[in-house]
């Protein structure tokens, strides 16, 4: 049955919006979701090592740095005539699912190794904490346990940033014990402890930081779509979201990731 000329325009005119998002989600996944972070532990294996220390960042999306701001490129620009900086970043990993990757951590073979990884297995936690918290403590003594027999780097730990800012709710609580087991994970190992956490809540109060976590799949690709469409800055992002130091309750944004520059490149300097 043939469609007339009326009802053609009708589906054109319902379509048409649909496709527009359509075009304009494709590449908003890729920038915000799909892509590799710069100088992947593949890139780096398929270069010439050179004489450079090598510092390796593995963790998660706070790590890979493209739906927020990425705080080993801000490593690299303080620091990269002197060391080679390796992102091992990996959108939504866990603990487990780090530790699964090892083997190309492992390839690396770095100088320096700081790990910030843990936030996901908060976000899952609210159903079996101890059971969580058990299987985090297992998976981070086993990851660096590899690191430190098969490539004996230097090692070092990140407390997990706030989620949101409002800093007396269920997740941070929750959180809490998820960094105290980062804390006690650190000191058996003769590990560094970062303290991102500590730094950024000290922040969020002193500057009257209550928004909660509002994250969600849709409130990440805003902010990217705020990012890399409308060229805000992910500071502007996540003011626009109430936030001080994220930018949708979970990443950093750009004062955030300065923090964490800051504390690795203390570490990294002896400081």
């Amino acid at each position: 049955m043939s469609i007339t000329k009326p009802r053609r325009r009708i589906l054109i005119a319902v379509l048409a919006p649909v496709l527009v998002l359509i075009a304009a989600a494709a590449p908003l996944a890729y920038l915000t979701f799909l892509r590799s972070p710069e100088h992947t532990p593949g890139d780096f294996l398929a270069d010439d090592r050179g004489d450079k220390p090598v510092v390796l960042v593995a963790g998660a999306s706070s790590v890979h740095g493209i739906g927020s701001a990425d705080f080993v490129s801000v490593l690299r620009e303080r620091m990269g005539e002197e060391r080679t900086f390796v992102n091992a970043g990996h959108n939504g990993d866990t603990a487990a699912d780090l530790l699964a990757r090892a083997d190309e951590l492992v390839a690396v073979r770095p100088d320096h190794a700081a790990i910030l990884v843990g936030t996901n297995n908060v976000l899952a936690a609210e159903t079996d904490e101890e059971t969580a918290l058990s299987d985090y403590r297992t998976d981070l003594q086993a990851l660096a346990a590899r690191l430190d027999t098969e490539t004996g780097a230097q090692l070092a730990f990140y407390s997990l940033q706030p989620l949101g800012e409002d800093l007396d709710d269920d997740g941070n609580r929750r959180l809490a014990r998820f960094n105290q087991v980062i804390t006690e994970v650190a000191a058996s190992v003769g590990a560094a402890y970062l303290p991102l956490n500590e730094t950024l809540t000290a922040t969020i109060r002193a500057e009257g930081g209550s928004q909660p976590c509002g994250f969600s799949l849709g409130a990440a690709a805003l902010a990217g779509a705020r990012h890399y469409y409308l060229g805000q800055s992910w500071d502007e992002v996540g003011r626009a979201n109430g936030y001080t130091v994220l930018t949708d309750g979970v990443h950093l944004n750009d004062r955030g990731a300065s923090a964490a520059a800051d504390l690795a490149e203390h570490w990294l300097r002896g400081r």
